[in-house]
């Protein structure tokens, strides 16, 4: 088993229910990130109504670390403390759903090659991160 590192990009998480822990964290993307990945992403038909539609202040990055064997596994937990996440604030907190971008960037943690893939794994792109904090945590 190694550690992955998903990316999800989401709309609509109330600011004052934002949290991180060792596995994941919930921040606005950098202006680094935003200039890296921004263009990119929008690149891609299916997602460009998510990064159009809102403000720029709305967008939020959930970074998950999951440890699995291989990508799919890892997008499947990823997507299941996701829902989670989701779900607490959907349910118990009287919230809005938040809306959550079709694609999600994810690699191995100690790989600078991120993929762009949907939530069944279909790979998009390539994008290269530069191990950096954009999406390493």
């Amino acid at each position: 088993m190694e550690n992955w590192n998903v990316l999800f990009f989401v709309r609509g998480f109330p600011e004052k229910n934002r949290f991180r822990d060792k596995h994941y964290f919930m921040s606005p993307p950098s202006d680094e990130m935003r200039s890296h990945f921004y263009d990119v992403l929008q690149r891609f038909p299916e997602i460009q109504p998510f990064f159009k539609d809102g403000s720029k202040k709305d967008l939020l990055c959930i970074g998950i670390v999951v440890a699995a064997k291989g990508r799919d596994a890892a997008l499947g937990a990823a997507y299941d403390q996701l829902h989670g996440f989701i779900c607490g604030v959907s349910l118990f907190l009287d919230h809005s759903i938040p809306k959550v971008c079709e694609l999600c960037l994810c690699h191995p943690s100690l790989e600078d090659e991120a993929e762009l893939v949907n939530k069944e794994g279909l790979h998009k792109s390539s994008l290269h991160t530069g191990r950096g904090p954009l999406i390493c945590l």
